[in-house]
């Protein structure tokens, strides 16, 4: 016998076919219910701007930091 896990591997289509036809999901979400979502703003303190985003599982951090500069005359419009 097979476990669920390597099923998955070797018959994908199959194993999610499974679920679509039950209407859920393999975490046992129905198909139209997103995942716990959560957004963080300002997590990176030594950043101008940053965000954190979970969706799930998943977590995805960005920042930036900027420099404001005046440009040079000589190279207006190059960026």
């Amino acid at each position: 016998s097979m476990d669920a896990d390597a099923f998955r591997r070797v018959f994908p289509k199959q194993f999610y076919s499974a679920f679509l036809n039950k209407d859920t999901r393999p975490d046992g979400r129905a198909l139209h219910r997103g995942r716990k979502t959560a957004l963080n703003a300002g997590t990176i303190t030594t950043a101008d701007g940053s965000a954190m985003v979970r969706l799930g599982e998943t977590a995805v951090v960005a920042g930036v930091k900027v420099e404001p500069v005046v440009p040079k005359d000589e190279s207006l419009g190059e960026g």
